[in-house]
């Protein structure tokens, strides 16, 4: 508690990165695929099995979540059917709440120090724990307004936050610089994003209003993680991230970039990422200028001052 985000998000990407570098183990000790399980329970959703349950239950069959989640499901199956995304071992469930910092008592609050809780793991498309991390980590909320006034945000803001840019470029840069995404992971992260947000929210949804009924208290947790899946429909938060992506280093014709070019601008986008952090407001609502702006600008960046990081 207290730690700084930012520096709790480089850390989560550069481990989630190396995690996604290593091999997984085959043979006799072989990790189950996602379509075996874990992730989720991505598969349940491919299959149908939580729409099903959600059907059959008395408690769940006439809840206007059920019709919301038919209608995302389609999308989820297509993002996860896209073909030439990277696939190998996955955490498969990297909340903030699965990630072990430095305590408050160190000199390095905040540091990364490992994850915990592996019982999601599989093999499977890597992006999605990328978008998993996002999703559970890069909202903030949005302060509620004084009585009898309106602050103009969307009720849904209100319940799951509002995406956080300094947060998510911190995420993603980190990661970037040990595992380059590739085009077609870049192209499908706000697909994953929300896909990664219906798996979540509707193992709440399930878990609290039919198998755990008793956590009255929990029953509409799955709201927050909703809100989230609304907030990601706008599309000047569409902008953003794609904006983001674009501190993130050209890549190649074939799909990775140069090692010495990909240290350089790593080097100045961690700078912006710096600059991001301690200027953009926590609780921003992006619009899409912002989204294409923050690409430009760094980019631009790259360009001038190229040689000043070099000699660093």
């Amino acid at each position: 508690a207290g730690a700084d985000p930012v520096t709790v998000l480089r850390g989560v990407g550069d481990n989630l990165a190396r995690l996604h570098l290593l091999t997984p183990p085959s043979g006799a000790q072989r990790l189950r695929t996602y379509q075996e399980g874990g992730a989720c329970n991505l598969q349940g959703h491919l299959t149908g099995e939580h729409l099903r349950i959600m059907r059959a239950s008395e408690h769940t069959r006439s809840h206007p979540f059920v019709d919301h989640y038919e209608r995302q499901l389609a999308a989820l199956r297509a993002a996860v059917g896209v073909r030439n995304l990277p696939d190998g071992l996955l955490h498969g469930d990297p909340f903030l709440d699965n990630i072990l910092v430095a305590p408050a008592s160190s000199a390095v609050h905040g540091e990364f120090r490992g994850f915990i809780d592996f019982e999601d793991a599989c093999t499977g498309p890597l992006v999605f724990d990328v978008a998993c991390a996002a999703a559970a980590s890069c909202f903030v909320p949005v302060a509620a307004p004084d009585a009898g006034e309106g602050d103009g945000e969307p009720d849904h803001d209100r319940e799951g936050g509002v995406l956080d840019a300094s947060r998510l470029a911190a995420l993603l840069v980190s990661y970037d610089a040990v595992r380059p995404l590739n085009r077609v992971e870049r192209l499908q992260l706000v697909p994953f994003l929300r896909a990664a947000l219906l798996c979540n929210c509707t193992w709440r949804f399930i878990n609290f209003h039919i198998h755990n009924r008793a956590a009255e208290s929990a029953r509409d947790s799955f709201r927050e993680l909703e809100a989230r899946l609304l907030h990601l429909e706008r599309p000047e938060v569409i902008a953003l991230i794609h904006g983001l992506l674009n501190v993130l280093p050209p890549l190649k014709d074939g799909s990775e970039p140069d090692e010495d070019e990909s240290k350089d601008k790593h080097k100045e986008a961690a700078s912006w990422s710096d600059t991001l952090a301690a200027h953009l407001p926590m609780a921003a609502v992006a619009t899409s200028f912002v989204g294409f702006a923050i690409g430009a600008v760094l980019r631009l960046s790259a360009k001038s001052g190229g040689g000043a990081a070099r000699r660093r």
